[in-house]
């Protein structure tokens, strides 16, 4: 009983543990996307109601911080896999090993300050309205709706970058690899001794290695829970399309089959909207696929 504690506390309990963060941290990850989808609608459909004559600028800023909250959320991060292996040697046939984690802060570093740059903007679009007539009260209550909209992306932010801590991912990888299977095969040797069912105890090992495997397997591919390269991961292309159901113009409304996915919001409208132009991180990172929906938009 005693070797059994000790295999519990020292494997599967620091196992489970991982697990409840990772799973944990996507729930929250949900709730604060809906909180986002919520309020991006919020804002561009209550100035749309308010002040259609200066609604054109709040929603092109909206277009463009949801492209940027895109680009920055399927950025994928190469150390998340590697959950067997230390950041520093994920292979990389174009840099060096050394220079992977300061190449990786440099593009983390450029699509973070495009995205503050959105939410900047979009705050100074809101405070354009006071010149076309929008009324104090009202542009106060949009600022409001921008403010938790910035809170929502931050916690967002924060989840992407939050990793499980490397000490605790030491210990799983030293239980999972080397103690369990060791451990296994001393306990099935002197319960063969003991029992004479030494089969038994063996198949034992072998499905306790695939069950404890096949957690490590669910934990890592929750490790970035925006990575859409996992199954239960989650989609920021289909929040987007959700979000471009509902603010897509009803004459521009898509066909039930086969409307068109090829395109996201127009580059140009994009660089006119934000006085940036998006081709500056195309020396850091490749181009990304746009989500489907986004490309109904069209900026006003």
């Amino acid at each position: 009983v005693a070797y059994l504690l000790v295999l519990l506390g020292a494997v599967f309990l620091p196992v489970f543990a991982i697990l409840a963060m990772v799973w944990l941290r996507r729930e929250s990850a949900v709730r604060h996307l809906a909180a986002l989808k919520a309020r991006v609608v919020g804002v561009v459909l209550s100035v749309q109601t308010s002040d259609p004559e200066g609604a054109a600028l709040v929603q092109k800023r909206a277009y463009v911080l949801l492209d940027d909250l895109h680009r920055y959320l399927h950025h994928k991060r190469p150390y998340v896999r590697h959950f067997f292996l230390p950041y520093q040697t994920t292979p990389d046939s174009s840099i060096p090993k050394h220079e992977q984690l300061s190449k990786v802060s440099r593009e983390t570093g450029i699509l973070q300050r495009k995205l503050h740059l959105s939410v900047r903007d979009l705050h100074g679009s809101v405070q354009l309205l006071h010149d076309s007539g929008c009324s104090g009260r009202h542009i106060d209550a949009l600022a409001q709706q921008i403010t938790k909209l910035h809170a929502a992306i931050e916690q967002l932010m924060a989840i992407k970058e939050m990793r499980t801590p490397v000490v605790l991912r030491a210990i799983i990888r030293w239980g999972a690899v080397v103690m369990v299977p060791v451990y296994y095969g001393f306990y099935a040797f002197n319960g063969y001794l003991v029992t004479s069912n030494g089969a038994a105890l063996g198949i034992l090992t072998v499905m306790a290695q695939i069950s404890l495997m096949g957690i490590l397997d669910v934990i890592t591919r929750l490790e970035d829970p925006f990575d859409d390269r996992a199954i239960d991961t989650l989609s920021v292309m289909e929040a987007l399309d959700q979000v471009a159901a509902i603010l897509v113009v009803p004459s521009a409304q898509p066909q039930a089959e086969g409307h068109s996915t090829a395109s996201y919001l127009p580059e140009a409208q994009i660089s006119d909207a934000k006085g940036l132009s998006v081709q500056s991180e195309a020396a850091f990172m490749p181009p990304m696929p746009p989500p489907a929906g986004l490309a109904r938009l069209g900026a006003p």
